[in-house]
């Protein structure tokens, strides 16, 4: 798919450090927004997916959905007008997370049923990014599909509609988990990879280390950023891939099995 606008994915927008590589300094998250808004039209993913070569927009996307997210990032977004879509983790809503502890502040929180429908109201989407914070890579197809009805139920409960897309837990796939998920999701949306795979929407993650310029440089380039930051990008997937390997083998998740 010869796919145009660009999607920018964050995860956990704080005014104070915390350990791990989800956190992003709000101070830095507004003068990001605030260019990003004078270079690109800002929608949300559904509207992006509408118009796959209209290279002019843009979508902000968080991944899990921290409450940090309603805390710090919905009033930048709100004072340009900009809606955002939430990729959220369903098991943990309202909960305390296993994998970012802190000692500067704590385990990171999730947004609330409270909080996403406010975000809802305002014009923000909610996209199901699995159920229990797992690779699907990790799983057999029985596990994923029994994920994908406890997503399904969660958004369906709180009266969500689902988009016709995924948000692929961790961006992470392979042929197996493709053939499976196509079955379910007209669209899988993944993370930026050394190689292109055109089954996957390609999104870019921002950690906290990015400076505008070289974001800017990356999505003038987009989708044929320069080898080493692929290289680095896989790198960070690697490690997520070695987390969620540990996280499936020894059973750390809220739900036990």
């Amino acid at each position: 798919m010869d796919f145009k606008p660009k999607i920018i994915t964050f995860h956990d927008i704080y005014p104070k450090p915390r350990m791990g590589i989800n956190s992003f300094p709000v101070e830095k998250f507004k003068k990001f927004i605030e260019q990003l808004h004078q270079k690109y039209t800002l929608v949300t993913v559904s509207e992006i997916l509408k118009q796959p070569h209209n290279q002019s927009l843009a979508a902000i996307t968080f991944d899990d959905g921290y409450a940090s997210v309603y805390e710090h990032a919905l009033p930048v977004l709100k004072s340009h007008n900009v809606p955002a879509s939430v990729m959220l983790i369903t098991g943990y809503i309202g909960q305390q997370n296993l994998w970012d502890p802190s000692p500067l502040s704590g385990k990171a929180v999730h947004l609330s049923e409270s909080q996403i429908k406010e975000l809802i109201d305002l014009g923000w989407e909610m996209a199901p990014h699995g159920h229990r914070h797992f690779a699907y890579t990790a799983y057999n197809a029985e596990l994923i599909i029994r994920d994908i009805k406890q997503s399904r139920g969660v958004l369906t409960d709180l009266g969500i509609e689902m988009p016709g897309y995924l948000s692929l837990p961790f961006g992470l796939s392979d042929e197996k988990v493709i053939s499976l998920l196509k079955k379910e999701f007209s669209q899988l949306l993944g993370m930026l990879e050394l190689r292109d795979n055109p089954q996957i929407i390609p999104r870019y993650p921002v950690y906290g280390w990015a400076s505008f310029d070289s974001l800017l440089n990356d999505l003038n380039a987009w989708p044929r950023i320069g080898k080493l930051k692929r290289v680095l990008l896989a790198s960070v997937h690697s490690g997520a891939r070695l987390s969620a390997r540990w996280q499936h083998w020894f059973g750390i998740n809220k739900n036990g099995n």
